[in-house]
């Protein structure tokens, strides 16, 4: 044992910047002279109660480092390098230390080990080998997608209206969205098409007026039609009234959202035209501030308030973030005519962060399926004409995006291309086809 420490010594919650250890010293109510920063404290806890807490995550997170094979540039035999780090670094991580305290890690070490002997005797691995590296545990695919399961068969065939176990979901899964960023943005933040790289940018878009084009299309399917859009485009070319608003992936049959995209080739291309048909687009503006979740940039994004692994539902909430990193591809599946049904979660999903989001929501971005690299942009019905829908509760009596007349372009469809995926038929049957994200197999980083 240390010179300086023993399995009596005082840890007290300033000597860590952790919340869940914080609150997991509070919960012991232990009054005490803390042995690290020498204060009269009121939450302290011994050193042998907080290396079993320590024990307990490091048994079920962590592993031995495995070994990937390195060849060196002046030689062209293989060696073999440990991935991870040393437990000292990967523990005082853990604790989050305020002041660093060699002597502390060194303590809760031999204090988490003492029954190594016994184990290496029996001929398991000691739990911490200073020679060793160690990583930390990752997520199974399975879990994550067992958690979006979970929600869309409760919504398909549990509980349809006033679900309440929907609404939970998107509570943990939208929790602190504003304190989420992506490592991914545009070089222009208001540009949607053009994509570079730089830090710190949130998920959750504030676009001032007239700082973003929206391009919005549709079908002239007859001189009538084409004759009034071209006449009245801010009445025709905008969402249509509720009463005549089909399903779509966000929204439900009679509510009414705003489908556009950031660019005029992905509206067009997102009607799916027949050859020869004929189609006008057009380009409408912001004329209000306009809240966006770009769920796009969710697959590059992190959380800034880290969660503690000292919480007891760290596991939980790794979970909800991992999905939140892999939302936008399990709802941009493609859904063919007639299976709609398949729309419910991203329904539930658009009128959750309509109605029920902190901060509001105005919108969302998606990658188109019909186009590759284009973007879609969904907007929710209070910040669209009220006159489109039949509750008061919508709006407040102008729209909050309108038409540049001049901007109005005819397009007349000669050609269709297809992009497949091959799969051979093998004695009368499909062959396997996984479709995973690169770089997925077993789990996540």
């Amino acid at each position: 044992m240390s010179d300086f420490y023993d399995e009596n010594s005082l840890f007290c919650t300033d000597c860590t910047s952790d919340r869940g250890l914080q609150a997991k010293i509070q919960l012991c109510s232990m009054k005490g002279n803390c042995s690290i920063c020498h204060t009269e404290s009121v939450y302290v806890v011994t050193f042998r109660e907080l290396a079993t807490w320590l024990e307990e995550i490091w048994r079920e997170w962590y592993h031995i480092g495995e070994y990937q094979p390195v060849v060196r540039s002046d030689s062209d035999r293989v060696d073999y390098e440990q991935r991870g780090d040393e437990p000292n670094l990967l523990l005082g991580e853990l604790v989050d230390f305020v002041r660093d305290e060699e002597e502390v890690l060194d303590t809760l070490i031999e204090l988490m080990s003492e029954g190594d002997t016994y184990e290496v005797m029996q001929g398991g691995e000691a739990l911490i080998d200073s020679c060793q590296c160690y990583q930390k545990r990752k997520l199974y695919l399975a879990q994550v997608e067992y958690r979006w399961e979970v929600f869309v068969r409760s919504l398909k065939h549990h509980t349809r209206y006033f679900n309440n176990s929907a609404k939970e979901f998107f509570d943990c899964l939208f929790d602190g969205i504003q304190e989420v960023h992506s490592w991914e943005l545009p070089q222009n933040s208001q540009d949607l098409t053009n994509y570079g790289r730089r830090s710190n940018q949130p998920v959750v878009i504030e676009y001032a007026p007239r700082s973003m084009p929206i391009f919005r299309a549709r079908k002239a399917t007859s001189d009538k039609v084409f004759q009034a859009i071209v006449d009245d485009p801010d009445v025709e070319l905008s969402n249509p009234p509720d009463e005549f608003a089909t399903e779509g992936r966000m929204n439900p049959k009679g509510i009414s959202y705003f489908y556009g995209a950031a660019d005029r080739e992905t509206c067009v291309a997102e009607l799916r035209p027949s050859i020869g048909e004929q189609v006008i687009s057009g380009e409408f503006e912001l004329t209000e501030k306009v809240v966006l979740l770009d769920l796009t940039l969710l697959s590059t994004s992190y959380h800034r308030k880290i969660e503690s692994m000292f919480e007891d539902d760290y596991l939980e909430k790794r979970i909800d973030r991992e999905l939140l990193r892999q939302l936008e591809r399990l709802i941009a599946q493609p859904v063919l005519d007639g299976d709609e049904f398949d729309y419910l979660p991203t329904q539930a999903m658009s009128e959750y962060l309509a109605r029920h989001a902190t901060p509001r929501i105005d919108g969302i971005v998606f990658n188109s399926v019909q186009r590759a690299g284009g973007k879609n942009i969904v907007l929710f019905p209070h910040i669209l004409r009220k006159d489109n829908h039949s509750s008061d509760g919508f709006g407040a009596g102008q729209s909050g995006i309108k038409v540049k007349p001049e901007s109005l372009i005819h397009h007349q469809v000669k050609r269709i291309t297809h992009e497949t995926t091959e799969r051979d038929i093998v004695d009368r049957e499909l062959a396997m086809f996984f479709d995973y994200p690169d770089d997925d197999f077993d789990y996540f980083f």
